[in-house]
This record gives C-alpha cells, structure tokens and sequence, in this order.
C-alpha cells in the first residue's frame, strides 16, 4: 500500500486541496448518517410511543435542543420540528453527494489522462528490445485500463476507506457516551472483521493479478484476429481462430467465476458475523433497556449505530480488497514505466551542430535544418538478441551463427546513392536497421559526421532518414494524412507533389474523395501497392537528407516501379539514397551497389564492375534480364 500511495501521488498531489475538500463533503455524507438515528430516537420517545399511549421520555439524543421550546404533549409540534430538520439533512447530504461525486471525478478524469499520457509517451520512446518484452494486448492494459484503475484509489477507494473510520470513530463514542459496556462490540467486531480480512486482502491480489494476466492476453488475441482478418479469410480458419479466442475467453471468465465464488465465500463470512452480533446485541440491548434504564428510542439507536458499524467494517473490508486491484495496475504500469531502456539510455545529449548545418528551411509550419550527414560504418557486426549478452565469451563459429550482420564497412558521404541487393535473409533489412540506430550494433562503429552515433540524441539520428519500410503500416486516416504524418501542417500542394511522384495519384483520382479518402485501420482500403505508394510519398514528405527504401516496391508491377525510380531522380537531387531491393532495375544506375549473403557484404562495386566480377550479382541480371525472377530473389 505505502508503495502504490508513493507511485501514484505525483499525479494527484496537485489536487490536493480539492481531494481535501472532497473527503470534507465525504465526511459530511457520514455526519447525516450519524444525526439520522439521533433524530430517529426523539421520533420514537418523543412521537411514537406517545401515540400509542406511552409517556413521553426524554433520552441522550443530540437534538434534545431542537424541541426543548414544544411542550411533550404537543406531538404533531414535535414531529413537524423533526421532520424539518430530517429534510434538512437529507438535502444537505444529496447536494454535498453531488458535489464531492462530480469534484472528485473529475479529479479522477484529469490524472487517469496524465497516466495515460505517459504511458504512451513511454511506449512511443522505448527501444524496440524493451518493447518486445511486452506483447500487444499487455501494452494496451498498461496504456488503457490500469490508468482507470488507479484513478478509482483516490477518487473512490480512499474515500471508502476514510469515511467508514471516521463513522466507526464517532458511533463508537456515542455508544461509549451511552453506556460503556457497549464498547464491546465495536471491539469485537473490529477483531473479528480484522481477522477474516486479512486473507480476503491477501487472495484478492492472486485473482487480481491472474485477472491481469488473463485480460492482457486475450486483448493480444483480439488485436491479432482483427489485423489478421484477411489471413484468417483467406485461409478459412474462422473456426480454428473462434476457438483460440474461445479458450482464452473463457480462462478470464473462469478466472471471474473463481474470483465471484471467492467474494462469496468472504461475503457469507462477513454476513455471519454481522448477523450473530446483530442477535446478541439485541439481546443485550434488551436486558439494558429493562435493567439500566435505556429508552426506546436510544435502544433504536444503538442497534442502528451497531449494525451500521458492522456495515462499515464489511464496506473496509470489501475495500481494501479491491484496492488490491489498483496494487496489481501499479505494479504493472509503473513497472512498465519505471523500466530502464539500458538502449535508449547509451545514446547521449549531442545535436548536430550548426557547422554541420546548410540552410534552414520551411516544412509546414516547421523551420527545419537542412543538413549533410556523412555515415560510416567500420567493422560492424549486430548478432541476435537472445545471445548478446553470452556472445562476448564465445568462440569465434559460434559468434559467427549468431550474427546478423557480419564485419560490415561502408563509407556513405552525403549525396552517395547506394544499392543493396542479396537473398531473402542476407541481412538487408537489418543493415538499414543498424545505420538508423533502429537496431543496436555490438561490435565496430558507427559514425555520423565523424561522432560515434551514440554521443547524439537518438531523435537527432533519426531525423536524417526518411524510411520507406518493408512493411507498410498506415494510419486510419486519409491518405493525404498518411502522406503528411512527419508534418500535419504540411502545404496540400507539397503533400500532393509528392504523392504524384510516388504515383499515388494513379489510384488516389480515382477515388471519390480523392486524398481525402479514408484508407481504413493499417489500410485495409488498399491494395499491398497502394499502400507501398503512400509509405514513398510519405518518406518523401519528411524530406530528410537521407532517403531509405527497403524493398518497398514488392507488391508493383516492373511498369509502376520505373515510373516511380524516375519521379525520383526529381526528387532525390543531392540526397543520399539507400535502396534495398531484389531488382537490378532499380540499382544499375547507382553510385555502388553491395551484395551481401548471410550478414555480410559478398561483393560490392558498381554495375558495370560487378557485371565483370561475374559473381552472384551478375548471375540475377541475367536471370532478371531473361525475365527469370526467382521467388527468393
């Protein structure tokens, strides 16, 4: 408990004041149900058994004051008198419940959205190694639901907790003010609650935590069946992935049952003791109605105030169990968000310097800097992530059957056009990865304008790079939007420019809302080549000072692919070009082309020297040039 208080008050201390001011309303709530049964024993000395021919009595009530001035035959005068200040009351607590309920969540509202916020803005920074200790489906229980669980601890728990104390405190002393023999059973049922509580608190966190567990993974199923719709389809395994959702469908709903059966349990036992007392106490109430001298009315009383005190110790009880819910949530998010990303932190504070700057220019509303970054790549070699942190002490053939890229030099000055070619496998993508700082190296260097990469800030990196990926994700938003995504506030003119040059306007006019057109979640409204045309326009639109495209023209036709390359060269002026591919079209012309095979570079040269070397290169034009594609090419 002290652990989830010191993790979550950073998000609610500013609301302090109005948190005080809540319990204060909260506290009001209790004080009427306290003054209730004090105005119920006047009620009944004064009114009720009056008018079935008893003598008026009075008793300890702390409303003695309101009828002191009404003579005790007049009953209507005293049960008017009454009757008012029970109305009083009553408005007091509805307008107090609704002022405090409507404070209090919004209070609640605001830090559930500064949660979340974090979350995501963590999700959206880390390093993809620590993403991938996550699946999907906990993420979004992180990001979306434990932010609604705490924000239930001081919004509706605390309060649960603090108001139920406050009127066990003031029943206890008026019971002690009636008689102290009744202290009694406040003490006893304290105990006894005290007891039974302790496992509820301790095997409510178990089902809580297997509840989490359980709700994360379904959500992780539920996001692939919906992105893998078409796969689904497409192989008609509708009934095999209805019943793989069925069975972690219903591990959470047996987990609900078990967890419902468990409160049941616990409930009976609460109600058990509730009810003993309640029999013993009117017992009791009854002996020292006729032996001590207590009034009907405050005999009404006392077994009010003792069965709502049981009430209260049920209601802390019930409460501090479902806080455990919000201990799981805390656990997990700030876990997740306290979590150190040993890759996000080896990167440091550096900028690219204004000496490193050309020209500033307008992208949107942005002013952006216009740079040359020179990229070198000296002995590089990135190997597996599950064997980095073994693979320094292996011998050299088993570091080499962890590797991914292998020994790697590349010298990239600005304004080189490069092509990479090799087998599915051969280490393309990752190479692309690497230089981006997408992917962690672990032997070599890699420099950018002669600083290793790791002095500069990591989004200092990234802003160079204008990436086309092999796997085209769009946004659910229209087409120009998707185009825009690096500058929302981008000029339609220069969003459409290069839509053009990606040939996104061969598909885009003939839709009815042109660029306006929503694509869909992950574009499911395109077609695998419309949507690669849109990840190149977007790539573009970033007009970073190096372009990668990796492999992102595999689902065009030969015809479309040239027209895009030769839109390019419009485009592409004195930019540095990266282009990994299976294609010789696309890299013939380009400053040097490398070929790799198994994470290392097997040949490299330009076209015409490769085509003399007589290697593997040489072979896929050839092959290429008599329209023999293979299907691992």
């Amino acid at each position: 408990m002290k652990q989830l208080v010191k993790n979550t008050m950073p998000y609610f201390k500013k609301y302090i004041p109005l948190h005080i001011l809540g319990y204060l309303l909260g506290f009001i709530h209790m004080i009427v149900l306290l003054i209730e049964p004090q105005i119920l024993a006047l009620l009944v000395d004064r009114v009720i058994n009056p008018a079935f021919g008893q003598e008026p009595v009075d008793n300890s009530s702390f409303f003695n004051f309101v009828i002191a001035d009404i003579s005790k035959e007049d009953y209507w005068a005293v049960f008017f008198r009454l009757s008012i200040v029970f109305l009083m009351t009553l408005v007091i607590f509805f307008v107090s419940f609704y002022v405090h309920w409507h404070m209090s969540h919004w209070i609640g509202i605001k830090s559930e959205r500064e949660l979340r916020r974090d979350a995501l803005d963590k999700i959206n920074h880390a390093s993809t190694n620590l993403l991938n200790e996550y699946s999907a489906g906990e993420l979004m229980t992180i990001a979306n639901q434990d932010p609604l669980t705490l924000k239930t601890l001081y919004v509706d728990f605390i309060p649960r907790l603090l108001n139920p104390i406050f009127y066990i405190t003031i029943s206890a002393i008026y019971l002690f003010r009636l008689n102290g023999i009744l202290m009694i059973f406040p003490v006893i049922t304290g105990c006894l609650f005290v007891i039974v509580t302790r496992n509820y608190i301790r095997d409510s966190k178990k089902f809580y935590d297997q509840s989490w567990s359980r709700n994360a993974s379904l959500n992780t199923e539920i996001q692939e069946s919906i992105y893998g719709i078409r796969t689904i389809k497409a192989y008609a395994k509708e009934e095999y992935q209805h019943s793989i959702f069925a069975k972690k469908n219903e591990a959470l709903r047996d987990t609900s049952f078990a967890f419902g059966d468990f409160r049941a349990k616990f409930s009976m036992e609460f109600s058990v003791i509730q009810n003993t007392l309640y029999i013993i106490s009117m017992a009791f109430g009854i002996f020292l109605s006729i032996h001590m001298n207590m009034t009907n009315g405050e005999f009404t009383s006392f077994l009010s105030y003792l069965m709502t005190i049981a009430r209260q110790f049920i209601a802390i009880s019930n409460n501090l169990g479902e806080i455990q819910g919000s201990v799981v949530s805390s656990q997990r998010f700030f876990g997740f968000l306290n979590r150190k990303d040993t890759i996000l932190d080896s990167y440091g504070t550096k900028e690219i310097l204004s000496g490193e700057m050309v020209q500033k220019q307008m992208i949107g509303k942005q002013t952006v800097r216009k740079q040359e970054p020179h990229i070198r790549l000296e002995h590089v070699s990135v190997f597996a992530e599950d064997s980095t942190d073994t693979i320094s002490d292996q011998p050299m053939e088993q570091k080499k059957k962890a590797m991914l890229l292998w020994d790697i030099n590349l010298d990239i000055p600005y304004g080189k056009k490069i092509g990479i070619m090799g087998k599915t496998g051969s280490g393309k993508t990752v190479l692309l990865k690497t230089i981006q700082a997408g992917l962690e190296y672990h032997q070599g260097k890699i420099s950018l304008n002669h600083v290793e990469i790791h002095q500069y800030k990591k989004e200092e990196i990234t802003r160079q790079f204008g990436y086309a990926m092999q796997e085209t994700f769009l946004f659910s938003n229209t087409i120009e939007a998707n185009i825009a995504f690096y500058d929302p506030y981008a000029d339609s003119k220069e969003i459409h420019r290069c839509g053009k040059l990606a040939e996104v306007d061969e598909f885009a006019d003939r839709l009815p809302d042109g660029y306006a057109t929503i694509v869909g979640e992950k574009g499911f409204g395109l077609s695998g080549g419309q949507k690669q045309r849109v990840s190149i326009a977007r790539a573009m639109m970033k007009n970073a000072p190096i372009l990668v495209l990796d492999d992102c023209t595999s689902a065009l036709d030969l015809e479309t692919e040239r027209k895009i390359f030769g839109n390019m060269k419009e485009y592409i002026g004195d930019k540095t070009l990266l282009i990994a591919t299976h294609r010789v079209s696309a890299v013939k012309d380009l400053d040097e082309i490398i070929f790799m095979e198994d994470g290392k570079i097997k040949e490299r040269g330009t076209h015409e020297e490769l085509l003399r070397l007589g290697g593997s290169y040489a072979d896929i034009c050839k092959r290429q040039a008599g329209n023999e594609v293979l299907m691992d090419e």
